[in-house]
């Protein structure tokens, strides 16, 4: 492939095009110019090359040299489908009622082959309600209700934080396991409604802007 920009030639190797949506450009000024494909990363080189105008004694001469293009990867946004928005349950009339919910599906560490490895997880914030609606140490199984409920628009989901026995972090009244399985407890006696903000996060880190 050969891009020519305002005297400029620069080639590209076959096959290293899909790097770039916009081929990269040398203007005259010395001006490299290029944009990159969307989760694209990898090494190119690349050669420019000068063509510079007749003396009128030795006739037209190149001047060409090397350029090495490095695109690294950047750990991209987690991603997920949101199934279930509104979960809607009967009041429980004993302590230790607990409710299991897929309300997410989907979950992606990011869009690159190199954030598969990666491990996520949900975090829900209250944002709106009665924290009291819940109770703090929720249970695995025995669940009230393991299946998916009738309404959907938009509250919470939130990450399972369970140990081997199967407890709930006490510090959270709604989680949510990696694979978007909404777990809550209800505390007896109590009736209103609570929304949640969902975050779902992966450990690739924030080097280079990710």
């Amino acid at each position: 492939v050969l891009q020519v920009m305002e005297g400029f030639t620069v080639a590209i190797p076959a096959g290293d095009e899909r790097l770039f949506s916009t081929l990269p450009q040398v203007y005259l000024n010395g001006s490299l110019i290029f944009a990159v494909e969307p989760f694209e990363y990898g090494e190119v080189v690349v050669t420019v090359s000068l063509a510079l105008a007749s003396d009128g004694l030795s006739g037209a001469h190149n001047s060409s040299s090397s350029l090495k293009i490095i695109i690294q990867p950047i750990n991209q946004a987690p991603t997920f489908d949101l199934v279930e928005g509104n979960v809607t349950v009967g009041e429980a009339n004993r302590t230790g009622v607990a409710f299991s919910y897929l309300v997410a599906e989907n979950v992606s560490a990011g869009p690159q082959e190199t954030e598969d490895g990666q491990g996520v997880s949900f975090t829900v914030t209250l944002v709106e309600g009665n924290a009291s609606l819940f109770e703090a140490n929720c249970s695995k199984p025995s669940l009230a209700n393991s299946s998916s409920p009738g309404n959907s628009s938009s509250p919470g989901n939130s990450s399972w934080l369970g140990n081997s026995a199967g407890k709930c972090n006490g510090s959270q009244v709604v989680e949510m396991s990696a694979t978007g399985e909404l777990l809550f407890s209800l505390a007896p006696f109590e009736s209103g409604s609570a929304r949640f903000q969902v975050t779902l996060m992966d450990d690739g880190g924030t080097a280079r802007g990710g």
